[in-house]
């Protein structure tokens, strides 16, 4: 979907024709998958466009990995595309490596991050906070459960800027909320809101029903799912024109977290 085009935010009118609107959830998703190397065509709408057609074709999905990088001189950034079982121990080697680089702030970029388990984001948000609760999962009928930091030896404690947008969902979100009531700053736009347990119930004609259980919170008990988390400062998204210039789009939203680094002193979550 990336190297076809698409972005956070987009909403599919039609799959092959289909018109998405009258399609349940699963349906939809299932229209989605198929052989990889087959090809889907969709119709897409745009904020202050007209309908976009587009063609994308299926490629079997592989991990991404956490990837980190110098941005500026002692400025490192790390980013995790994804939430996965060695999500924690790969952004832990890649810390270590900008460590070595003379990183001495960290910019966590969870743009577009929400695919994979809460687990595995509360995990990642564990290297960077030494006490305290990380998240909490309660529901009407589902006794509250409190994620609390288990080691207590973070992997990182040095200056730490956040960046989310709209694409930031699920674990991104659990990671997030812990940072954000840890003092920490985030810089980006609202997140998705989708952080919650759900069950899919079946019928006997066939049919079924997902219902969302509990549904995680920040340590504070701000519920996550259905409202999102608003950034502690926000940096709107260029304009589609800005982009289409020919000159390479400035990241205004990083340019923003390392100037709020550069001028931050240490501050321990």
């Amino acid at each position: 979907a990336e190297k076809a085009g698409m972005k956070a935010g987009d909403v599919i009118k039609a799959l092959d024709g289909k018109h998405s609107h009258p399609l349940a959830a699963a349906v939809g998703q299932r229209l989605l998958r198929g052989e990889p190397g087959s090809t889907l065509k969709l119709t897409i709408l745009r904020r202050g466009t007209d309908p976009i057609e587009m063609s994308l074709v299926r490629e079997r999905l592989l991990p991404l990995p956490v990837k980190g990088k110098l941005v500026e001189p002692g400025i490192g950034q790390l980013r995790v595309a994804e939430f996965g079982a060695r999500s924690a121990a790969e952004a832990k080697g890649e810390i270590d490596l900008l460590k070595r680089q003379g990183v001495k702030k960290l910019v966590l970029d969870l743009r577009s991050a929400g695919f994979g388990a809460p687990a595995d984001g509360i995990k990642v948000a564990e290297l960077f906070l030494k006490t305290g609760v990380v998240t909490k999962l309660s529901g009407a009928k589902f006794e509250e459960q409190v994620f609390s930091v288990e080691s207590g030896k973070p992997a990182w404690d040095g200056p730490l800027a956040v960046l989310v947008d709209s694409g930031t969902a699920g674990p991104g979100e659990i990671v997030t909320g812990a940072l954000l009531e840890a003092g920490r700053p985030v810089v980006g736009r609202h997140t998705f809101g989708r952080a919650a347990i759900q069950k899919a119930v079946a019928f006997d004609d066939g049919s079924g029903l997902v219902v969302t259980v509990p549904r995680y919170s920040t340590p504070k008990g701000d519920l996550i799912h259905g409202k999102g988390l608003e950034p502690t400062v926000t940096v709107a998204k260029p304009d589609e024109d800005e982009e289409d210039e020919g000159t390479e789009a400035r990241d205004l939203a990083l340019d923003k977290a390392i100037e709020i680094l550069k001028a931050e002193t240490k501050k321990p979550a």
